[in-house]
């Protein structure tokens, strides 16, 4: 049971904080946090909150966030979120805390998700940018202390299937593309099958073994 991604600036940490709690507690420990910096200026605007140091606000937040689910009492002062005596209870089932997955593209949240990150998400990248994208971060990691086994690695895809590869090129031309020119007007069916997972079932497979090579 997760979250992809949740939108960190818009909630108050101790906010994710405890609903975290109680979606692993009636999982039974099966929650996964994926939580991310945002990046469309337009929803921070229509909302009111600040689009800038997106990346420095979800530091604190994941910080502030494996405190209240860790320790008894907590105090934290940083430059966007305080946090005085600040007791969150209950605990979450999974020990020493659910995992904390961050959707991450630039090179800040990159770095980002390797120091924090118990897991790494990314929305509909190429195999070679996934492949790019994965390297940077285990490289981060390694000179954090850190080994990239200590990060899971998952991708996020939107997807057409049927018997007939023709036939999912139709639905995925007909629902997945028009949303995908909404972010890159000029997006052709060719450029959507190299983001995108469409065809029939050994296309999918193909397509899924070069994910899994690259990480």
């Amino acid at each position: 049971v997760g979250t992809k991604v949740l939108c960190a600036p818009f909630r108050h940490p101790s906010l994710i904080a405890k609903t975290g709690v109680t979606l692993d507690i009636i999982s039974n420990g099966r929650f996964i946090l994926g939580i991310g910096a945002g990046w469309y200026k337009r929803e921070f605007e229509a909302f009111g909150f600040p689009f800038e140091n997106r990346a420095n606000r979800i530091k604190e937040t994941v910080e502030i966030i494996k405190m209240l689910w860790t320790k008894s009492v907590v105090n934290y002062e940083g430059k966007y979120y305080r946090i005085n005596k600040a007791e969150s209870l209950p605990k979450p089932l999974q020990k020493p805390h659910p995992p904390i997955w961050i959707g991450a593209e630039g090179p800040r949240m990159l770095k980002l998700t390797a120091e924090l990150g118990d897991g790494w998400i990314i929305a509909n990248p190429t195999v070679e940018s996934f492949r790019q994208r994965w390297s940077l971060i285990k490289e981060h990691a390694k000179n954090l202390g850190r080994t990239s086994e200590e990060i899971e690695a998952a991708y996020y895809v939107y997807a057409s299937i049927a018997a007939k590869s023709e036939t999912a090129s139709k639905c995925a031309e007909e629902h997945i593309l028009p949303w995908a020119r909404g972010l890159t007007p000029n997006l052709s069916m060719e450029d959507l099958r190299e983001i995108c997972i469409v065809g029939d079932p050994d296309e999918w497979i193909r397509r899924i073994e070069d994910y899994v090579a690259a990480g």
